[in-house]
C-alpha cells in the first residue's frame, strides 16, 4: 500500500501543506463542512482489516501532513498521548517536539489534541477526535521526517 494524493480536499492545507493518504481497499476518506470555519475528516473501515502490530506511534492506515510545505511559520502545541500528558510544542523550522525521553524510556511521539498557531495572522486550528479516540493516534516525526500522521 503505498502513499496517494488525498482524494478529497485538503481544508487543512493552508495550516499543515500537503497531504497524502494511506488506505487500503475498503477505507474511505470524507470531510464534512460543518460552517466556515468548522469541518470533520473521516477515514471509515468499510470491511474487516488486518494489520500486524507495528508500534503505537505508527500507523497502517493515515492522513500524512508535511508541514515544511506551508511557508508561513507556524507554532505547535499539544499534549502526549503518555503518562502525565506533558504538555510539548514545535516550531514549524524543525517540527521536533521534545517528548521528555530517556535512554532507558522512550516515549511514543504522538499528541492529542494538537492545536496550531500561524504566527503571521494568528488563526489557529485544533486537530482532536470526535469519537473514538482510543482508536486514533496522531504520530509526529516518528521516522525523522517533518510529517504529521493520523490514522
Amino acid at each position: 500500500m503505498e502513499l496517494s494524493a488525498l482524494s478529497i480536499d485538503n481544508p487543512l492545507g493552508p495550516f499543515l501543506g500537503d497531504v497524502k493518504e494511506k488506505v487500503p481497499d475498503g477505507v474511505t476518506v470524507d470531510t464534512l463542512k460543518l460552517n466556515e470555519n468548522q469541518f470533520t475528516i473521516s477515514l471509515t473501515a468499510n470491511r474487516t482489516i488486518e494489520f500486524e502490530r507495528t508500534g503505537y506511534d505508527d500507523p497502517h492506515v493515515y492522513l500524512q501532513w508535511l508541514p515544511h510545505s506551508v511557508e508561513a511559520p507556524s507554532r505547535f502545541f499539544g499534549f502526549q498521548c503518555a503518562e502525565f500528558a506533558l504538555p510539548v510544542r514545535a516550531s514549524n523550522n524543525d517540527l521536533k517536539f521534545n517528548f521528555f525521553n530517556r535512554p532507558e524510556y522512550q516515549r511514543p511521539h504522538s499528541i492529542f489534541p494538537l492545536f496550531v498557531i500561524d504566527s503571521k495572522s494568528g488563526q489557529c486550528l485544533l486537530l482532536a477526535p470526535l469519537d473514538n479516540f482510543h482508536e486514533q493516534v496522531l504520530a509526529v516525526n516518528t521516522l525523522g521526517n517533518r510529517e504529521l500522521r493520523w490514522g
